[in-house]
């Protein structure tokens, strides 16, 4: 086990990576190709593993070359962020927020969470990604995010990692179509047995709630689809794939939007939101904010 390297060798290595060869990294650095060549070996040698592998006439990078990289820009990126500082005397690491959105979540309701925290500190630039929940998950784990936004409460395997926080729930509303939207009120909820369902993903939590309850009321919707993406559940309801459940928090958005109708709340059924963060000493002062919007805003 070694407890150090040579830091200028890393920095040879993240240029070479960075530029696309050796040659390239070696004008960059103004140094001669042959001497780039042998710092990285120097790496390679007291990391003991290959960075770099040929294909071809040129170098890529192999397995663990690329997880070496993505450490060096978080070491080489947090560099630039201290000697900017030392200079300038400003420090600026709080003012890009990076924030994960997960795919199913509303954006307009993100937008309302993230509103108001640039009302308070218009210096604040945001920084967001949509993507899985796994996928954030990873890139909080790398120091890439700030924080995810997510209806997806944290697994127990992440414990360790970050910290969840509910900031808000929200009722759930069954929506129709409009011409149609009177008639199934009137008998709501027995009006939904047989009638075609626009599902969320299967064994999220929401739907899980919503078969739930179906089972309680003896209802047997007919499953059309099975969507993650709310955005799409709500254009396939539009559409006349189905009946479809959404968050009662974004209900005059998706009656304007789509144009349909709600014609009931499913009882006891809650969509939940979250706000996972790394487990830091420091926390971004965004999170707060966050927390305070989020608040506000959830029913």
């Amino acid at each position: 086990m070694f407890i150090n390297i040579n830091y200028n060798h890393l920095y040879y290595f993240w240029v070479c990576a960075t530029e696309g060869g050796v040659s390239k990294a070696a004008e960059v650095l103004h140094l001669t190709p042959q001497t780039v060549s042998a710092q990285i070996s120097s790496l390679e040698q007291r990391l003991g593993h290959k960075l770099f592998e040929k294909s071809g006439r040129t170098l890529k990078l192999t397995e663990f070359g690329a997880v070496t990289k993505t450490y060096a820009d978080d070491i080489f990126s947090k560099a630039h962020e201290w000697l900017n500082t030392a200079v300038t005397g400003e420090h600026n690491a709080t003012a890009i927020c990076r924030v994960g959105v997960t795919d199913g979540l509303p954006k307009s309701l993100v937008s309302k969470w993230l509103s108001p925290m640039l009302q308070v500190n218009s210096s604040v630039r945001l920084d967001c990604e949509d993507g899985s929940i796994d996928d954030l998950l990873l890139l909080l784990s790398r120091h890439k995010l700030d924080l995810i936004l997510t209806d997806i409460p944290l697994s127990p395997d992440f414990h360790d990692l970050a910290e969840c926080q509910k900031i808000g729930k929200s009722a759930m509303g069954i929506f129709a179509e409009e011409k149609t939207a009177d008639a199934l009120a009137a008998q709501f909820p027995q009006s939904l047995h047989q009638q075609k369902m626009v599902m969320p993903g299967t064994a999220t939590p929401i739907s899980i709630q919503l078969e739930h309850w179906f089972n309680l009321n003896a209802i047997q919707p007919q499953v059309t689809v099975y969507a993650t993406d709310i955005a799409l559940m709500k254009t396939l309801g539009r559409d006349g794939f189905g009946l479809f459940a959404a968050p009662l928090i974004v209900e005059q958005e998706i009656k304007s939007q789509f144009h349909v109708k709600r014609i009931g709340v499913a009882e006891k059924v809650f969509q939940e939101y979250f706000l996972i963060t790394p487990r830091r000493s420091i926390v971004h002062p965004a999170v707060t904010e966050i927390v305070k919007s989020a608040s506000k805003l959830s029913k």
